[in-house]
């Protein structure tokens, strides 16, 4: 009997033993290279986590508006107008992601021959009263002219920038640079940014001065009537998204 005890303890061990060796015993093998979960080959199967892309949405100019205001001056002004200029033709792209920020870009172009000063709807929008339509023609063809504009050397205005800051909520700051009549300067403007229905909405406005774009404001009568230095440009920015139909 003692001899059949012995014999079966010693039937436990050679299993014991055999587990062991099938367990751990080529255990080195399990981490050379190309085998086991750690291997390079693997971890190349994992997907890889990457922020999501910036939409890309297209201006609508037909549902846009790009207008600057500029203002009357001197002893007599009250013989002269407010006027009011806008851009008729205007094309360009706006990046944007609603988390990271950081992912904006825009880019706008506007043709200087499509600019044009007291159209008689736009002064009715804005509350102005219309001019009559020779001073009309001279308004325009003085802005356009060499003295100011000088749309036939400087056939574009526009603005562009991959800078956005949030301020707080849909108000953001773009660091961009504008460019006119051949000078191009480093602006900040502060904008409303929403979406809605894959349509992007881009409101805002900045001053500026024509001087600093080398542009002579308007002066007639001895400098009596005369228009002020500084401008303001406003904006009301609608694209939808280039992917949505």
């Amino acid at each position: 009997m003692k001899r059949f005890y012995r014999f079966i303890a010693i039937l436990a061990w050679i299993g014991l033993l055999i587990i062991i060796f099938v367990s751990f015993g080529d255990r080195k093998n399990s981490f050379e290279p190309g085998s086991g979960l750690n291997s390079p080959q693997n971890l190349n199967n994992f997907p890889k986590i990457t922020a999501p892309e910036a939409k890309v949405y297209s201006i609508d100019k037909n549902k846009s508006e790009l207008i600057v205001r500029l203002y009357k001056k001197g002893i007599f002004s009250g013989f002269a107008h407010n006027h009011i200029v806008i851009a008729r033709e205007f094309s360009g792209s706006v990046e944007f992601d609603e988390v990271d920020p950081a992912q904006f870009k825009i880019a706008i172009e506007v043709p200087a021959n499509s600019i044009t000063a007291d159209l008689p709807e736009i002064r009715r929008k804005y509350g102005l009263e219309v001019l009559s339509q020779k001073d009309w023609i001279d308004i325009n063809k003085t802005m356009r002219s060499s003295r100011q504009l000088n749309i036939e050397k400087y056939p574009i205005v526009k603005f562009s920038s991959g800078s956005l800051k949030r301020i707080q909520g849909k108000q953001f700051e773009i660091t961009g640079e504008f460019s006119l009549h051949g000078i191009t300067k480093l602006i900040a403007v502060p904008v409303k940014i929403s979406v809605e229905n894959g349509i992007l909405k881009l409101q805002g406005e900045f001053s500026f001065l024509q001087s600093d774009y080398n542009i002579t404001p308007f002066s007639g009568a001895l400098g009596t009537v005369r228009n002020k230095d500084e401008a303001l440009l406003k904006f009301d920015i609608s694209a939808p998204n280039k992917n949505e139909k």
